[in-house]
């Protein structure tokens, strides 16, 4: 049976870089449709009322973090699969999460490869975790 392809909400209050990892997104066969938004306010608000497979998410954004989506988004009892992501995703930031708050976390300097590898792991149930590599 052929999976129809995912529903993708990527948040990031950079807009170029949304941009840019949407189009790394649309290349991968799980990836149908990739929404962006680059304020996180707005995007609990789209969640709530709307059906996504994935939630890609920033972990440091002005106004509301990752991490506050993310328990907003869970407090309300929706169960949509999240990645994190970040320019400093380490174990520190991971630790913040409780178990099964986000099914992924990848730097945000990964190669398109891994990023796609994550996409289809967290898709299919797996949880998927890299973390940068300190200097």
């Amino acid at each position: 049976m052929k999976r129809v392809a995912a529903r993708i909400l990527l948040v990031d209050d950079n807009k170029e870089l949304n941009k840019v990892m949407a189009e790394i997104l649309q290349l991968s066969a799980d990836v149908g449709e990739v929404l962006t938004l680059s304020e996180p306010k707005v995007a609990q608000d789209l969640i709530m009322n709307d059906t996504f497979d994935l939630v890609i998410t920033d972990y440091s954004m002005p106004g509301m973090t990752g991490s506050e989506l993310v328990r907003a988004v869970r407090n309300s009892g929706n169960q949509v699969r999240i990645i994190m992501f970040s320019v400093c995703m380490d174990e520190n930031v991971f630790m913040q999460f409780e178990l099964n708050e986000i099914q992924g976390a990848i730097p945000k300097n990964s190669p398109i490869d891994l990023v796609h590898k994550a996409v289809h792991e967290v898709l299919n149930n797996r949880p998927f975790f890299r973390f940068s590599r300190a200097s």
